[in-house]
Formats: C-alpha cells, structure tokens, sequence
C-alpha cells in the first residue's frame, strides 16, 4: 500500500526501427517516454491523421454521438473489439467515400434548411394580408399618392375617424379596413405624399403600427392570398424532402460504429507520432527515455532483447532532480478510496500515498454525517441495482465497491444510534429497543455530550494517525532527525496533555498526575529548543520554539490541534441536521394524509427521503472530504505528483482486447 518505486529508462535501437519501436512499446503499455535531452528525432509524416481525425469529429458531431452524451455513458464500460480489427480499421472502412457522401448529405440538409427559415420568414410576413386580393404592386407609392398598411386598437381606429371626420384632412385622406380581430384592425391608408406632415403625426399619435411585409424574391404579379398558398406548397416540398433526408442519415448512422473504432485508431496514432518526437537521434540510432515500474522493467528488458538484438536499453534510479509519474498500488479492500485521493490530487513521488491513511476516516465521518439506516439501505439499493443493471466500466466499479462500503457502515451508524428513516420505532418506555439501542441519541442532553466526546475522540486519533504516518516516512526515507525532533516531540507534547486532563477526571489516574505534569513540562521545552533548530541563534531558536507552540510556524501547534478536533463537532451538526430533516419530511407527510387520505402518502414519503438524502450524500461526502483535506493531509501529505500515463493504446469509445499474451506484437 504505497506508491509504486519507478526507474529511469533509456534506450536506443536501430534508426529504421523506429515504426516497431512504436508498436512494441504501444502494445506493452509499460513506458512513459519523456522528452529526450538532446535532439529530437524528426520523420517525415506523409499522410497527417490529425486532418482524417477532424473530419470524423465532424461527421461525429454532426450526428451527435460525442462520447460524453447521456448520463451514464462515462460509467459504462465501452464495447470491446478484437485488436486485428482494430489495426485494420483504415482499410476496411473506406472513410473517403463515406466523408464524401457525408458532406453531400450535409450540404444538401443545410441547404433546404435555409430554404425552410426563408419560406417560414416570408409566411409569417404575408400571413396577415393571405385574404386579400391585393398584390403587392398595389402597396407602392404613386407619383401623387403614399400607401400604407398597419394595425389599430379598435378604440384607436374609432377616435381616428372621429378626428379625420371633424378636421380638414378627409378629402385628402382614405382609411380602408381590411381585416379585424378582436384585439386590432388591419388598415390600408392612402394619402396626399404632400400633407404627409400633417398626416403621420395625426396616425402616430392614435397608435398606428405599420405593417411591412418583406420578400426575398420578385411576387408583384400574385396576390397576396395567392402568394400565401405558394409558400405553403413550398414548404410542403421542403419538409418532405428533409423527411427524405432524416431517413438517409439513418441509414448513414450504421457507419458510426466503425467511425468510433476508426476515431480511436486515429487518435491513438497521432499519440504514437507525439511519442515519436519526443525521441532523440543519431544517424543512424533513435534514443528514448522515460519511466518504468520497478517491477516490470525484467520482464519489459527480456522481450526487448529478444526483438532488438542491436538495441540496448539500461535503468536507473530517479536523482533528486527527477520528479517520476506516480502509480498508487493498494490492496483491493483500499483502492475504491483512490478516488478520493485522485479528486484531491496524487501525492508527491516521494511523499506518502494518503489513500490507505484517510480509507478508515473517511469512511467513518461520511457514515456520522449521514447516519440512518434506512438511507443505508436505499444507498446500497442503489449501488446493487447499478451493478446489475449496467455494465460498468472500471472506474464506475470502484466507484460503486465504495459506495457499498460506504452504506454498510451508514447503516451500522444508523442501527447503533436507532435512527430509521428520522424515526425511532418500536421503543420501550425507557428509550430503548432490546434494552441497549440506541446506544447515543444526540436528541436527549446526555446523549448528545456522549457524542460531541466520541467525535471528539475520533478527530484525537485520526490527529494522531496522520502524525503517526509522518513520523514512519521521514523514519523510513532515513531523515530520522525530522522524524524524532518533529512528529516524535508532538506526539510527546499531545500525549502529555492528555493524558494530564485524563488525571484530573478519572480519579483512579490521579496518582499519575505528578509525573504527567512533569512529562509535560519537559515535552514543553524540548518542542521550544527544537522547532526553531533551523534559526542560527539561540535567540531566534527560542523566539521561534514558543511560536510553534501555538502553530504559527513549525510542523503543528496546540492552536491547530485544538481548532482541528473540535471542528470535528461538526458531524454530530449535520447528522443531527438530516435526522431533523428527515422527522420534519415524516411529521408533513402526516399532516397531508389526515387531510387528503392515505393514496398520496406512500408517494410523497418516498419523494420526500430520496430528495433528504441527496442533500445528505452531497453534505456527508463534503463535509468528510473537507476533514481529510484540511484537518488530517495538512500532518503528512505533500502534492504535486504526475499521473503515470505509459504509451499504450488509448481509446474514447471503444476497448481493444489484446490477442497476445507475450507483451509484445510481432509486426511485419
């Protein structure tokens, strides 16, 4: 349970090998390659399969079936091909006349698709005029007279024939009513272009709102009514041939399975070529470098001799200079806890691997934090149906491993506090069911003291477990001065204090308190003549010693250690929290049965809890992980580290399944 011990690697074979080279360190998955130190080894690329690989992106997208589409799809496992098939993909495809027709097909789609926005457009100008038998030449101003159409308020037409009436404007002046609706009248106006001053204020002023019909092409010679069934023919032929089209893109979507494959070979390509320039060379030679697990480097060494005859390839420990890709390697009951690890970010090459310190952790502050048994069981409910209904990738595996941890012990919180579903049934007139559950109920005073101490208590040990795990890798890496002057005093310094107030309220230790309060006092004043060792006085090393007392500088501090545990209190908050949501949810619920029956009941209660765990997963999984991130990494973790990604065959939507079991491919 440890980060895997890496080796540098450095190669060199034959120059005109370089495409084998390729495809053995592709097919063994075993090589992270960096870039050489000298000159980079440069080939010519005859045909770019980043062009080919945009182009399947396009026809991809246009087709929208990008991997990420739905839900689930980045937990499903991907559909399996064998990797003969997949290595022969570009040839069997023929993906130049499949793009060629594609872009046929699209061109045309988009085509009539303008077409379609442009008689939409033209319908929706004319459709308020499609009764009439005006044409649109009648509209155009004469050499006299300006024509108009537009919309009045029925009250507004009314008051402007009114006024038309009683002014001097009517001879000068026609309003021709056209069609009416209750909410507005359509108008033809014609007037005098030489009393237009005096006329379309008068029309603006009684809420004239013009009517502008726009066309894209010469209908002067048909009515209007008959422009309007022009258009709806029009439009007809167009949805009919897009119909027509829909059906050949579903035809065209039987491609996509091979364009999936073909993506993938594409991509996994051009990840070969970036490989390739990372290379140096020779005349004659090409040289690579890069990392290699410890433990495959025999075996990668033995099959690389027996390919390259004329190759050397030679290892060697990482120097202090080097910062190696990092590889977590735990037991199986562990690892589903290196997505936490991973969503914090991988640990130094040299630093300690945080997923087996905050497993245990982790875990038990979740299940305070949610802490009923009926959302245990419906967590686990969701995990089994998840892992039988859907083939899972694995990533999700792990996943869904961690999510059955995680409920098991919800539930064991859940029946030990006897919460159920924000009830406790079935107790006696002394609280309890079997004479013992539950065995703390924070709704009750003492219950909730008893609590408030065990968290308090869990946050002491998990202080002490990261301390612990700092101590043992300064320990092992050989810097046992750190090692003893930090972790080791700190341990001392807390114990004492603890052990000095257990003195003072357990009255069967009291005898002990001399000794304790002098440990103490000596715990005191190696931490003040050691934490500030790297000061060069005496005067800043005191200085500095009674600083990292409170935790200002220095490995910790009584202030960090105080604040720390006491932050753990909040578990009991948020599980206290959900439980009194969950009583509220049931206490509504009853309410709505004795006024509306018991029909709706079941439904509301099952809405209700579903909803109270989501917010509670969502609190419990924050709140856990804010305790790992801040309260216990800040005592061992050191960040930074690269993620091992060896040159193998990656994919996006498909998984190849290699044929051989020997390492390497025999390439022709």
């Amino acid at each position: 349970m440890a980060i895997a011990k890496m080796l540098k690697i450095r190669g060199g074979v034959l120059k005109k090998d370089h495409p084998l080279l390729l495809e053995y360190l592709g097919n063994a998955g075993l090589i992270e390659l960096t870039t050489f130190p000298v000159e980079q080894f440069t080939s010519k690329i005859e045909n770019d399969p980043s062009i080919t690989l945009r182009q399947v992106e396009e026809v991809l997208s246009y087709f929208q079936t990008g991997k990420d589409s739905g839900m689930l799809s980045g937990l499903m496992e991907k559909p399996s091909i064998e990797e003969k098939d997949f290595y022969s993909i570009e040839n069997t495809m023929k993906f130049e006349l499949i793009f060629l027709r594609f872009k046929d097909l699209k061109t045309e789609e988009d085509n009539f698709k303008k077409e379609k926005d442009r008689v939409i457009k033209e319908l929706i100008n004319v459709k308020p005029l499609k009764n009439l038998s005006l044409t649109p030449d009648d509209l155009l101003d004469s050499r006299h007279f300006s024509f108009k159409i537009g919309f009045f308020s029925h009250n507004d037409f009314a008051n402007l024939s009114k006024t038309i009436d009683k002014s001097d404007l009517w001879p000068f002046l026609t309003l021709n009513s056209l069609q009416e609706t209750s909410e507005s009248i359509m108008v033809e106006i014609a007037y005098y272009k030489e009393y237009s001053k005096q006329i379309l204020p008068l029309l603006s002023e009684h809420g004239f709102k013009e009517y502008i019909p726009e066309f894209s092409r010469d209908i002067s010679n048909f009515s209007f009514s008959e422009i309007y069934s022009t258009l709806l023919i029009e439009q007809d032929k167009i949805n009919n041939r897009l119909s027509e089209l829909e059906k050949e893109k579903v035809i065209f979507k039987s491609y996509l399975t091979n364009l999936h494959i073909y993506h993938d070979y594409l991509t996994n390509q051009i990840n070969r070529i970036e490989n390739l320039e990372k290379m140096g060379g020779t005349k004659n030679c090409l040289l690579f470098e890069g990392w290699v697990k410890s433990q495959d480097l025999k075996k990668l060494q033995q099959e690389f001799n027996r390919h390259f005859p004329y190759g050397y390839l030679e290892s060697s420990s990482p120097s202090t200079e080097d910062n190696p890709p990092v590889i977590l390697e735990n037991h199986p009951i562990i690892k589903p806890y290196e997505i936490i690890t991973r969503f914090f970010g991988l640990p130094n090459y040299r630093g300690i691997d945080p997923t087996p310190v905050l497993a245990i952790p982790f875990t038990l502050f979740f299940s305070i934090n949610l802490g009923d048994a009926g959302y245990g069981i419906l967590l686990f409910l969701f995990a089994f149906i998840m892992s039988r209904k859907i083939k899972l990738n694995k990533d999700a595996r792990g996943f869904i491993t961690l999510i059955y941890f995680l409920s098991a012990t919800t539930f064991l919180v859940g029946f030990l506090t006897w919460n159920w579903f924000g009830k406790s049934p079935f107790l006696d007139k002394t609280g309890k069911i079997f004479q013992v559950l539950p065995l703390i109920n924070p709704w009750n005073a003492e219950g909730l003291m008893n609590a408030i101490i065990l968290v308090m208590f869990i946050g002491i040990i998990t202080q002490y477990w990261g301390i612990i795990n700092k101590f043992l890798h300064n320990y092992r890496k050989g810097d046992i001065k750190s090692a003893f002057l930090d972790q080791g005093i700190w341990l001392l310094l807390l114990s004492s204090i603890l052990f000095l107030i257990m003195t003072m309220v357990i009255p069967g230790l009291a005898y002990f308190k001399p000794i304790s309060t002098y440990v103490l006092l000596l715990s005191l004043l190696l931490t003040v003549l050691t934490q500030g060792r790297d000061s060069k006085t005496w005067t800043g090393k005191i200085i500095i010693g009674l600083i990292s007392l409170y935790g200002f500088v220095g490995y910790y501090g009584l202030g960090s250690f105080l604040q720390d545990v006491l932050s753990y209190t909040r578990l009991i908050a948020l599980n206290l929290t959900s439980s009194g949501v969950a009583m509220v949810l049931n206490n509504i619920v009853e309410m709505l049965a004795k006024s509306f029956g018991w029909v709706l009941v079941p439904f509301l209660w099952i809405a209700f809890h579903l909803f109270n765990l989501a917010m509670g997963l969502l609190g419990a999984f924050i709140h856990a992980f804010r305790l790992q991130a801040i309260e216990l990494f800040g005592r061992f973790y050191e960040g930074g580290g690269i993620a091992f990604k060896p040159l193998d065959i990656k994919t996006n939507y498909v998984r190849v399944i290699k044929q051989n079991s020997d390492m390497f491919k025999e390439v022709k």
